[in-house]
């Protein structure tokens, strides 16, 4: 939990709380000394308490004046904005790409340099990165190849990249997105030079930063541990090479991979900075 206001014993929290309650807003009170604190579940909602306070100080009605708040806040392009964002991006560069058929735009966005003569040919794309195309290092995460590849992930990001955007902030799931996706793509580049996206590098980072989380903290994202063991088990999969057998096309395993261990530390990294 996270401490958000600290008042005299002397003051009256009462109010302040029922209003809290009413709008679902997880909370704790604890008496230390001469102080009283309110302790947040979830961060997010630290300036609509500080705004309610300041309100009470003055004597101004928070029961009507903040009804039109409340009403906003729930609103899940309010409390998710990245995470839908992205899926509108992911769309548009879908559409763009024809999912990945027209390599004329693909070529701007992959990793790996398209050359075209009478077939495509991908050579590494490292000099184009090295003279200023750094978007390159992060734009494979916008491409899809096909419909289902397209649906699969945007299900899963809205899912998981939601729960981190709901229970943590928005400005750590930009960061999240952005260091996953990039350090993924650079993994899956370098053990080999062909053509990959897609955001399930990302998604596989995502899901271990938040089965990592919930065991270093109290638990906040509560995720079913059969979304965990089917992840798993279809990364595992697509190592072993049988869903490209079955036809569901080349998976980047290690995109995969880099973005589970990167969701890892990531956890690791924000529940220490959390900590100090």
């Amino acid at each position: 939990m996270y401490k958000v206001l600290t008042v005299s014993s002397q003051d009256n929290l009462m109010q302040l709380t029922r209003v809290l309650w009413q709008r679902r807003i997880p909370h704790r009170v604890i008496e230390v000394g001469l102080q009283q604190q309110i302790w947040l579940q979830h961060m997010k909602h630290a300036t609509l308490v500080l705004e309610l306070w300041h309100q009470l100080q003055h004597n101004e009605s928070i029961t009507e004046t903040n009804r039109s708040v409340q009403v906003f806040s729930n609103h899940p392009l309010y409390q998710a904005p990245i995470t839908i964002l992205v899926v509108i991006v992911t769309l548009l560069v879908s559409l763009l790409t024809s999912l990945g058929r027209d390599y004329l735009v693909v070529s701007w966005l992959s990793l790996h340099q398209l050359t075209f003569s009478f077939q495509v040919i991908i050579k590494p794309g490292w000099e184009l990165i090295a003279s200023g195309q750094w978007w390159r290092l992060w734009s494979p995460v916008l491409l899809h190849f096909g419909w289902l590849h397209l649906v699969f992930n945007l299900l899963w990001w809205i899912d998981l990249g939601g729960r981190i955007e709901r229970n943590h902030s928005s400005v750590l799931l930009l960061l999240s997105i952005l260091i996953i996706g990039i350090v993924s793509n650079l993994a899956q580049g370098l053990v080999s030079v062909n053509l990959f996206g897609g955001l399930s590098g990302v998604i596989y980072g995502l899901l271990g930063y938040i089965w990592l989380w919930d065991r270093l903290n109290p638990p906040q994202f509560q995720l079913p541990q059969g979304i965990l063991i089917f992840m798993l088990l279809w990364m595992v999969l697509g190592i072993s090479g049988l869903l490209t057998q079955l036809g569901l096309g080349q998976m980047a395993n290690m995109a995969h991979l880099t973005g589970l261990i990167v969701g890892f530390g990531w956890a690791l990294l924000v529940t220490f900075w959390q900590r100090r």
